[in-house]
């Protein structure tokens, strides 16, 4: 289970910190990123857009919250890789 949720929150902060310098890029008018709708932004429409990815980032920062505080009732932090992958040098 909490494997499942370890791979969701490092998803989560992936798209968290994409999400963070596409903010970061839109404050130049070529702003070339992963968003396609980026790519051609009109100079009016900049502070709208930039609103759009703060709130995208406050949502992305909640829900990787969320999961760090229902990953936190397992014990501990979890051996990353199980057991199988250390098995090759026996």
């Amino acid at each position: 289970m909490s494997e499942a949720i370890q791979k969701k929150a490092a998803a989560l902060l992936k798209k968290i910190k994409q999400a963070e310098t596409d903010l970061g890029r839109t404050k130049h008018a070529h702003a070339w990123t992963s968003d396609p709708n980026l790519k051609r932004i009109k100079p009016q429409d900049h502070a709208a857009h930039v609103e759009k990815l703060k709130k995208k980032v406050a949502d992305l920062n909640e829900k990787y919250r969320k999961l760090e505080e229902n990953s936190r009732t397992h014990g501990g932090t979890r051996r990353r890789h199980s057991r199988r992958h250390h098995t090759r040098r026996r």
